[in-house]
């Protein structure tokens, strides 16, 4: 049996402009006339095309568009049926898959229209994107976020469903909460009171420091101060280019610079001495602990507990020469004189080829004795220029010093501590820890010498009573140490006793210090 074929009807037009033989009619059951025997297989020609898509995509895949030609169609076959009359609810239910059908025949045309609308957006070119509609649907937001690694998407359409604009920003963090109302008006509140505590506190710190000056201006009741040199000394040839130096370095306006005959002469170079005068003009109130301005007519000059004694490195020298604590001798001599001032001795000239080595090592070793028996202390300026900056230094640091009647003397020297230990460590504690930390030392030999010697002046007075090898005083000296039940003895050593004795009667203590290191 030869299987039929049929041919393609175009509905829509014909070849020839007529209408065709034979008419759908979808209300009908059967198609008429009812004279065919061949099935029909029936196309839509040409359907509308939507022209805002007409650029960018194709018609959708189910709708396929056949156009009216003479070319035949390759058969299609035919299942042969024993009915005088075509099946026609299969033609009516194939007609109807390709007939095109209005955006709201079908239930759900509107979500295959959007995500045919995102398809196009986001597979589209650039060049192209720009005559497509913007997408304005929350499912398409949703995509273009996720495709474009969650991008925020802004846009903006019109009443009848067209976009308008589309803005994309990235957003490489979390979205940030907004802060209600009254979390901003709560951190603005706070903020101002910040500001107004910084504000308060700066006013009150100002005033402080403001009441601060005002107090030290009152305690400060110096105008200037004047420096008095005795008329010996004034005349001396090796001072007078020191004295015209301060005179021009001090001047009127900070100091004035007078001569005075001197009040002791014990030697011939003990009127050799500087005073210090101050200008007062307030007094100490030991009840309300202020300073009181005085009347003017007890303004006045009051001296100074200061003095400076000059002497040359020659003198001194010859001092040592005559007698063996020929300088502890001296300055004892004018301290009996001035026993509430502090004394100074200025050594001029010790630097210099006056004196030999061996005689420079011996008055460097009898200042450190005087300093040690009277507390007085001893400045070596190298030259002329040094010695009159020393003067200077000392005139303005006595200027600006307030005063303080009611101010405890300062600490002499050690000799003169009490023994009774009041706060801290005593003078024999203190001995043992800083002889624990001598070259060559360590606690066991500290506590020997400190055992037989007790302070430093008692060690002081037996390395000069030593006349022979004073250096050798404590090589003999037996160190005693008891360590897991077991005692050693040991002598202390010549080396050791030779580097405490340097250290002792040094005028640079530090420099044998980091000599017995090395």
């Amino acid at each position: 049996m030869t299987p039929q074929t049929g041919k393609i009807i175009d509905l829509a037009s014909s070849s020839d402009g007529e209408q065709p033989a034979l008419p759908l009619s979808l209300d009908n059951r059967a198609l008429s006339p009812a004279s065919t025997t061949q099935p029909v297989i029936i196309g839509i020609a040409k359907p509308v095309q939507r022209p805002a898509l007409e650029k960018s995509r194709s018609a959708p895949a189910m709708i396929h568009s056949v156009d009216s030609s003479d070319d035949e169609l390759p058969e299609l076959p035919t299942r042969p049926s024993s009915r005088s009359q075509p099946s026609t609810s299969a033609a009516r239910l194939f007609a109807g898959a390709l007939a095109p059908r209005p955006a709201s025949a079908h239930p759900r045309s509107d979500m295959f229209a959007s995500r045919a609308k995102q398809t196009n957006v986001l597979a589209a070119p650039e060049e192209d994107q720009a005559d497509l509609p913007s997408v304005t649907s929350g499912r398409a937001r949703s995509l273009s976020e996720k495709a474009r690694g969650k991008r925020k998407a802004t846009d903006e359409s019109d009443d009848d469903g067209e976009a308008v604009k589309v803005t994309l920003k990235p957003s490489n963090c979390a979205k940030t909460p907004k802060s209600s109302p009254e979390q901003v008006r709560a951190r603005q509140e706070e903020s101002a009171a910040k500001k107004q505590t910084e504000k308060a506190s700066k006013a009150r710190n100002a005033a402080l420091r403001a009441a601060n000056k005002l107090q030290s201006d009152r305690k400060i009741a110096v105008k200037y101060v004047r420096l008095l040199v005795t008329e010996e000394l004034a005349t001396l040839p090796s001072f007078k280019t020191i004295f015209a130096s301060v005179k021009q370095t001090l001047g009127e306006a900070e100091s004035l610079v007078r001569t005075m005959p001197c009040p002791v002469a014990l030697r011939p170079f003990a009127s050799r001495l500087l005073f210090w005068e101050r200008h007062h003009d307030t007094v100490w109130n030991e009840a309300e602990r202020i300073y009181w301005p005085l009347p003017d007519e007890e303004h006045g000059w009051r001296p100074e507990p200061t003095l400076m004694i000059y002497v040359t490195a020659a003198e001194a020298s010859l001092l040592t020469r005559k007698v063996p604590d020929g300088l502890t001798t001296f300055i004892s001599s004018v301290k009996a004189h001035y026993p509430d001032h502090q004394l100074f001795l200025l050594l001029h000239g010790l630097a210099t080829t006056e004196v030999n080595k061996q005689q420079r090592d011996t008055i460097r070793a009898q200042l450190m004795s005087a300093f040690l028996a009277t507390g007085c202390k001893f400045l070596d300026p190298d030259d002329d220029e040094a010695l009159a900056a020393t003067i200077v230094d000392a005139s303005r640091d006595i200027s600006v010093r307030q005063l303080k009647l009611h101010q405890q003397e300062d600490m002499q020297y050690v000799g003169h501590v009490p023994e009774g230990q009041r706060k801290g460590d005593g003078p024999r504690s203190t001995f043992l820890r800083q002889l624990s930390t001598m070259p060559g030392g360590n606690e066991t030999a500290a506590a020997a010498i400190v055992h037989k010697y007790k302070t430093w002046r008692g060690l002081y007075e037996a390395f000069e009573a030593k006349q022979y090898k004073p250096e050798e005083l404590l090589a003999n000296e037996e160190i005693t140490r008891t360590a897991m039940g077991t005692i050693t003895s040991r002598q202390y050593g010549v080396a050791a006793s030779t580097k405490l004795y340097r250290f002792m009667f040094s005028s640079d203590p530090h420099v044998q210090m980091k000599r017995g290191k090395d």
